[in-house]
């Protein structure tokens, strides 16, 4: 797919800016010399997988949900992932659903690199920002959780109600 046609499509589909550093990323095809190899999870999600930067899948959540297995991908997204963008697909001959792919939290401004794990759901942090992805592979460690699920909500929402504050109360 040509890269100005994809960065077109995950702008208008997931309705973001992109960040200067990701469309150079892709513009520039730096992602190809990172498709060549094979990426070495370790952590919660484990094993060796190749990456996919460019492809139509990820300009649409939905139908790259439904192609990984994930049926009810649409109701997960919109309540509680929203703000996440798909980075990359990965995948493996030996696994043919991996239920989890790449993503970047459009919400920060740094571009924090995450898995999504269908498994939960949850995201796992992964780095920082992209180059910070980029300098660890083929090495990506997945251990620090950030999860989005229904305790952490419901954990944070008491915190708020303890302290008095209303305004955060209301997720």
């Amino acid at each position: 797919m040509d890269e100005n046609i994809f960065l077109s499509k995950i702008t208008k589909s997931y309705k973001v800016t992109l960040p200067a550093r990701y469309e150079q990323f892709i513009k520039e095809k730096e992602y190809e010399q990172f498709e060549e190899n094979q990426a070495l999870f370790t952590g919660f999600i484990s094993g060796l997988f190749h990456l996919h930067f460019v492809d139509e899948l990820l300009t649409d959540v939905i139908e790259l949900g439904k192609s990984q297995g994930i049926n009810n991908i649409k109701e997960i997204w919109t309540a509680e992932f929203n703000t996440y963008i798909p980075l990359a697909i990965y995948d493996h001959p030996e696994v043919p659903e991996s239920k989890g792919f790449l993503v970047w939290d459009s919400s920060e401004e740094m571009m924090p690199v995450l898995i999504f794990d269908f498994e939960g759901p949850r995201v796992y942090a992964v780095a920082d920002n992209l180059d910070q992805f980029l300098q660890n592979f083929p090495d990506i460690h997945n251990k620090e959780q950030r999860s989005r699920d229904a305790s952490e909500l419901a954990a944070k929402r008491f915190e708020f109600w303890k302290k008095g504050d209303r305004k955060h109360f209301d997720f």
